[in-house]
Parts: structure tokens; C-alpha cells; sequence
């Protein structure tokens, strides 16, 4: 990141500069996961790049439906032909003016369609399965994991 320096009271200046000006763009859940975002940034001392696991934001800003966390997201893109139902299900939660993308998939078991995928949109994004074989990496929630 760059040497200047962040503080909380001018990153929530600008969110909320930013939402007054788009009041169309930003729902409550943006700024729970902007803040949330902020407080994870810190205790990682500001890393340019960084993990953001689904599972640990819902449970940070209390969502508990998953269905109510994933109306952040801006699109959905499937893992062909698995995932195509999964993104067809919940392609009407989006959220147009977002910025993130959830990437979905039937079944994980390597991963390495969901990383194939990751780098080919090349967006910031996040993943879900509805089966895990193994345990999945942080980025990508799993409706059942499979022991």
C-alpha cells in the first residue's frame, strides 16, 4: 500500500461522502462490509492483498442467510456446466452496482476450475459451492462439506 497514511475517521468520511452521492449504489450491507473490511485491513497491518473469507464477514457483521450476503454482489459466474444451476438460482440476488463477483460451482474438490475461473475474470471475487469435498480455502464458502 502506499506510505501515506489511513485513519479511521477519514475512510468513514469518504464512505459516507460516497454514499450520499450514490444513495442508489449502497445498501446497509455495503458499509457492514466496508467497515468490517477496515477492521480486518488493520489487524492484518494494511497487506496490500488479503484474504476476505464469505463465512468469516457474515459471521462479523451478523448475516446469517446467505441469500441476504450474496445481494452485495454486483454478478454471478458459474463454473460451466456445474455451477450454471446454482448461478441461475441465485443470479436475482445481485446487485448491479456492486463490485464484487461470486463465482459458483456444483462441487469442489481441488479447486483449480474455482482458481481457473478467479484469475480469468480477474475481479475482485469470492466463491460458493454447494458441495465440498475437502475443505475449502477462505475465499470460497461451502453450503456441505463432505469429511
Amino acid at each position: 500500500m502506499n506510505e501515506q497514511k489511513l485513519n479511521g475517521y477519514e475512510l468513514s468520511r469518504d464512505w459516507f461522502d460516497f454514499c450520499f452521492e450514490n444513495p442508489e449504489r449502497t445498501r446497509p450491507i455495503h458499509t457492514a462490509i466496508y467497515f468490517f473490511a477496515i477492521e480486518h485491513c488493520n489487524r492484518l497491518g494494511w497487506k496490500e492483498k488479503f484474504g476476505f473469507p464469505s463465512q468469516m464477514v457474515m459471521e462479523a457483521i451478523g448475516v446469517k442467510n446467505w441469500r441476504t450476503y450474496s445481494k452485495a454482489f454486483n454478478k454471478v459466474v458459474s463454473i460451466p456446466t456445474g455451477g450454471d444451476r446454482l448461478k441461475l438460482a441465485l443470479d436475482k440476488y445481485v446487485n448491479k452496482d456492486s463490485s464484487l463477483t461470486l463465482i459458483c460451482d456444483d462441487v469442489f474438490t481441488t479447486g483449480n476450475s474455482m482458481y481457473t475461473m478467479s484469475k480469468k475474470i480477474d475481479e475482485p471475487s469470492v466463491g460458493a459451492v454447494i458441495f465440498a469435498r475437502t475443505l475449502t480455502p477462505r475465499w470460497i464458502y461451502a453450503v456441505f462439506v463432505m469429511s
